[in-house]
């Protein structure tokens, strides 16, 4: 070969190198015939090693790999050469200090006349952080579906509400004037607690229920006339919707025909916290004074909402009364384990 054959045969050589550096590659070959192994500079530190740190051969390799995906990997290795088809694989490279990297080979092999496989050659890339972002996209997917699910079940229940408040205001309504008020007040106060749930997330103040609705009916927050007393207490979201129905329903009586529409009325709300755990409940106990209450002389959408739609679809128990003082109204709740609506 002469001089210029030889400087060729160097150029191509050095820009082959090149390549492999700017592409991040690490390159190996294997001679079958004589176990002969050669790797470029990066598949030392690909797989963990300092470059000259061994001498590269089969076992320097497969000493690196994660116990788990050393079989898969060996099964891909002589699929490939008994098929003579391109070497693919993937799997994890454990570096002496714990590090879990994740590589991508791909590879061929060569073969004599008579079928004998001779030589591999292939190359090697670091796909860490690739799969790292494809592990978190498919984290994220899930969570997606999970929200989703989540939506649809709120939205069903809501819905669910809507058409049951529409069933009980047309049966209570003589006129379609007093129908749409009836429903109109408690879609206002159904939004109001929609929009308490979305910015408070999983977990709703009981207070600020309280405050919100009664503030929404005009009620004045302040002792006398009003007096709401209780521990920081932050309720499911799942519970929210009911609950805040059932203030509703009981601010709007007491505003309209209760303590609230009397100028010597008062309304006391407390409020405790009972048990531990999936047995801890929360006590409500509602009391208005200084108007009478007579007893209804039919059974409202409120008096069946307490008294029905808690304990069947959040296992309260309810109690409530109607008296010369007023309306008295006692509910405990379960936080932790419930029955489904």
């Amino acid at each position: 070969m002469d001089q210029t054959g030889s400087r060729d045969l160097d150029d191509d050589a050095q820009v082959h190198r090149m390549a492999l550096e700017i592409a991040d590659l690490a390159a190996w070959d294997w001679n079958l015939t004589t176990g002969q192994v050669r790797w470029t500079r990066r598949h030392y530190t690909m797989e963990g090693y300092l470059p000259g740190e061994v001498v590269p051969s089969f076992e320097a390799w497969s000493r690196r790999i994660h116990p788990d995906d050393l079989e898969p990997t060996l099964f891909a290795i002589n699929a490939a050469r008994r098929e003579r088809e391109l070497y693919r694989a993937q799997f994890r490279v454990v570096w002496p200090d714990g590090q879990v990297r994740w590589c991508q080979a791909r590879g061929r092999f060569h073969y004599a006349e008579d079928g004998q496989a001779l030589r591999m050659v292939g190359v090697m890339r670091d796909i860490t952080e690739l799969h790292r972002a494809e592990a978190l996209q498919a984290r994220l997917l899930a969570q997606k579906d999970v929200l989703v699910g989540e939506m649809q079940h709120r939205t069903r229940n809501l819905l669910g509400v809507v058409r049951a408040i529409g069933r009980q205001m047309l049966s209570l309504s003589d006129t379609p004037d007093a129908l749409w008020q009836r429903i109109d007040d408690r879609l206002l106060a159904l939004a109001r607690v929609q929009g308490l749930v979305s910015g408070a997330g999983q977990a709703i103040a009981f207070s600020e229920l309280l405050s919100i609705e009664l503030g929404a009916m005009g009620a004045t927050l302040a002792p006398p006339h009003v007096v709401l007393e209780g521990p920081p207490v932050r309720l499911p979201a799942a519970l929210v919707q009911t609950l805040a129905l059932v203030i509703h329903e009981l601010a709007t009586n007491a505003l309209k025909y209760g303590a609230l529409s009397h100028p010597a009325g008062r309304l006391c709300v407390t409020w405790d916290l009972m048990g531990e755990g999936e047995a801890q409940s929360l006590s409500i106990l509602w009391r208005e004074t200084g108007k009478a209450a007579p007893e209804p002389a039919s059974q409202g959408y409120g008096v069946r909402l307490i008294e029905e739609a808690l304990p069947y679809q959040l296992g309260a128990v309810t109690r409530l009364e109607f008296g010369a003082q007023g309306v008295s109204c006692a509910i405990t709740l379960p936080l932790g384990t419930r029955p489904q609506a």
